[in-house]
């Protein structure tokens, strides 16, 4: 093990914030079953995926400004991106209601469930139970049971120096349309798809919205990733910002990354917003988190080879910068360092 992996290793205890100290206590008083713990999912024997996931009401979501079917469809979706987030095929689901008596009595609990059924189905991810209980709050939980890819299963801790940092989609939107919604709660109570909004403003910011209320786990753009490169290189999802799976990868795998700011994609109306309210379009793209977009890292020549042997297919990912072997995930404008990415910056679950 060379100085500098070292150096990276020191430096990723020190930036460990308070959910993965927990987390780690947790993997010491398990035992050895603790190996399975620290990944999007749990990988276990007979190449099994497991991974559950909590919405709790005021936390996660506000039913003033949420449909409760874009709730259900975007309960199940952030579980499902945890299966893309390794690459592995969902096949189950179980869902756990915690909710006021009241809620257990109207019409809004069919239409959670109908939204979870919807994005269930589109998944070709089956429900097949899960529990209801009474609380003081709805908190919504689903695991998710699946298996890994036939090619392969990608992880956070398998990235290497050298390697490209490959992400899909775009970034900041999901942030964007939560402002949005928090300043306009009216443009979320429409009880149908999205399709339009109920005033102007909304519909410029239309997309920002939907990227917020409708996320799509990327499962088709992970198995095109793991059928170009087996288990040789990382993943996972951008659920707490672009900025936290950089780090979340660096740190897993002891290496560092080059990232070019101007190479990171952020959609139209996601620099239109920002710049609206005083905002750096890039710290909203990294910091602003639930994108639920892929973050990958994978060799150099198996991403040339997949960019002239499948260039449609390959074109869901773009390249945003480079793994190395030093001990800071560094910003990068084209070749000069603009400043390291901060770990206080990332959202925390447990504050």
């Amino acid at each position: 093990m060379n100085s500098s992996i070292s150096q990276s290793q020191c430096k990723s205890m020190e930036f460990l914030n308070k959910e993965q100290k927990l987390i780690a206590k947790f993997k010491s008083l398990v035992g050895s079953s603790g190996r399975f713990i620290g990944d999007d999912c749990a990988l276990l024997p007979g190449k099994m995926l497991v991974t559950t996931d909590t919405l709790v009401e005021l936390i996660h979501f506000d039913i003033d400004w949420t449909d409760f079917i874009d709730l259900g469809w975007k309960a199940m979706a952030v579980n499902l991106s945890d299966i893309a987030a390794m690459a592995g095929r969902p096949k189950y689901a179980l869902i756990v209601l915690s909710a006021p008596e009241n809620l257990y009595e109207s019409e809004k609990i069919i239409s959670l469930y109908e939204g979870l059924n919807s994005c269930a189905q589109q998944y070709k991810t089956a429900i097949v139970g899960g529990d209801i209980t009474r609380g003081t709050q709805l908190a919504i939980t689903i695991t998710i049971i699946g298996e890994t890819h036939e090619a392969g299963v990608l992880m956070r801790s398998t990235a290497q120096a050298g390697d490209i940092v490959a992400v899909t989609g775009d970034f900041g939107a999901s942030a964007a349309g939560l402002r949005i919604l928090q300043n306009n709660p009216k443009a979320a109570k429409r009880g149908d798809l999205i399709v339009s909004f109920p005033a102007s403003t909304d519909l410029q910011y239309g997309y920002c919205l939907q990227q917020f209320l409708r996320p799509q786990p990327k499962l088709e753009e992970s198995w095109s990733l793991v059928e170009q490169i087996g288990s040789r290189g990382a993943l996972m999802d951008s659920s707490d910002g672009l900025a936290d799976a950089l780090l979340q990868i660096a740190q897993s795998s002891h290496v560092g990354m080059h990232i070019d700011l101007n190479s990171i994609p952020i959609h139209d109306q996601t620099r239109h917003f920002a710049e609206s309210i005083n905002i750096n379009p890039i710290e909203l793209a990294l910091y602003g988190g639930e994108d639920y977009q892929l973050v990958a890292c994978l060799p150099k020549d198996k991403w040339l080879a997949w960019q002239q042997e499948s260039p449609i297919v390959a074109n869901a990912f773009k390249a945003i910068g480079t793994v190395n072997e030093s001990p800071d995930v560094q910003l990068m404008f084209g070749n000069e360092i603009a400043y390291k990415l901060d770990p206080q910056r990332i959202f925390q679950h447990i504050s």
